[in-house]
């Protein structure tokens, strides 16, 4: 795999045999990909200041609502309570739903980190970071969360989830019903973070991508896939994932989660409306539960509770922050404090979009991981997925 020629080193080579790549990441810059480059910072870092607020204010406006739970695993709903649904929008599911978006590759021969999105609609559509898109050359996952404007086209970042295809199998892309695992959007989210503050680019570390999805295959290894799609290992653990969808249904008003395992905080995702969220619902369960599969499932005694869950939001008022332009409308806010990290979109002045990781539980031994994601014994402070201080 080659290495990139733009700064930092990342590895953000095509996801095709290097016989056939057409294509660098390089410092060069084209039109096509203009914005996925240069989002124009905002703002400099922002320690412990308003941005972080207006997310803590969001969740303090929001209301838990009764745990549920299941084996190990358990979740509180975050209900509506007064809280600003901001503007409207459809979910990516929506849209497609519709025909009111097309998603294709950028030209006829593709280029891996970005895709185009026409919104031929009067509504703006909301794509949430990662959520994968299925179809065309390749299937992806998005690097960032975008509301892309009524009647508009945008460019927007990807990062490949199917490695070992690079061949159309349909001109247009659709949508998965997939969100990539926490576990491993945690680590495409960290490391797109360190490119927004180091090179001003929604790009991710394509080679920690494909890491990730080794992973869930080597921690699953009765899944198969012959073009090593992510997709895949959810569609062979459907099954287990409906259970956990069956004790984690959506309640009336819920417009976001906050998940423990094994009594820890995983971490939340919130959306600014009802509607989009009970289509995202699905989704989000399963992109938090399939990193938990491997967990028994008897009843166990830790879980999580209001408490905890209130404490961390509250924490988040206390994060160091940092903004950007968001390539749709709006703006990509990227908090921090220690281990743990978020992003959220901010448009009209409310918190449209807000993902938290809290990085505590998810075991990974098999790997010589120390237990908390993205801290490898083996990487060490420096590794990949690493986020440095602001």
């Amino acid at each position: 795999m080659a290495k990139a020629g733009g700064k930092g080193g990342l590895l953000l080579s095509p996801c095709f045999p290097q016989a056939t790549c057409k294509y660098e990441y390089k410092e060069e810059r084209t039109d096509m990909n203009t914005q996925l480059t240069k989002p124009n910072k905002i703002q400099p870092p922002n320690p412990c200041g308003s941005d972080s607020a207006r997310i803590a204010q969001m969740a303090r406006a929001c209301a838990l609502g009764e745990i549920q739970s299941h084996g190990p695993v358990s979740v509180i709903p975050i209900v509506e309570e007064g809280l600003s649904e901001g503007p409207d929008y459809l979910s990516l599911g929506e849209a497609m739903d519709s025909a009111s978006m097309v998603v294709t590759e950028v030209s006829e021969e593709g280029f891996v980190p970005i895709l185009r999105v026409r919104n031929l609609s009067p509504n703006k559509i909301l794509l949430l970071d990662g959520e994968e898109l299925e179809g065309a050359k390749q299937n992806r996952v998005l690097n960032t969360t975008v509301l892309i404007p009524a009647e508009q086209e945008v460019t927007i970042p990807v990062s490949c989830s199917e490695r070992g295809r690079w061949r159309y199998k349909g001109k247009f892309f659709e949508d998965s019903g997939v969100i990539m695992a926490k576990k491993a959007q945690y680590h495409k989210s960290s490391s797109v973070s360190v490119n927004l503050k180091s090179n001003e680019s929604y790009a991710s570390n394509q080679g920690q991508v494909w890491e990730s999805i080794n992973c869930l295959y080597s921690k699953y290894q009765d899944s198969f896939s012959p073009t090593e799609a992510m997709h895949d290992v959810f569609k062979q653990k459907e099954s287990l994932l409906e259970d956990y969808l069956d004790h984690f249904p959506c309640v009336e008003g819920q417009r976001g989660m906050v998940l423990f395992a094994e009594g820890e905080l995983v971490g939340c995702e919130v959306l600014s409306r009802t509607g989009p969220y009970r289509r995202c619902h699905p989704k989000i369960v399963k992109s938090f539960c399939i990193d938990l599969l491997d967990l028994p499932v008897e009843k166990d005694d830790k879980m999580g509770s209001s408490e905890k869950a209130t404490e961390w939001l509250d924490s988040i008022e206390n994060w160091k922050s940092e903004k950007f332009k968001s390539l749709g409308e709006g703006e990509d806010l990227r908090l921090k404090n220690g281990v743990s990290h978020g992003n959220a979109l901010v448009a009209e002045d409310t918190v449209v979009h807000f993902v938290g990781f809290a990085p505590h539980v998810i075991r990974d031994d098999e790997r010589g991981r120390s237990g908390r994601w993205g801290m490898n014994r083996e990487e060490g402070r420096d590794g990949p997925g690493h986020w440095e201080e602001l």
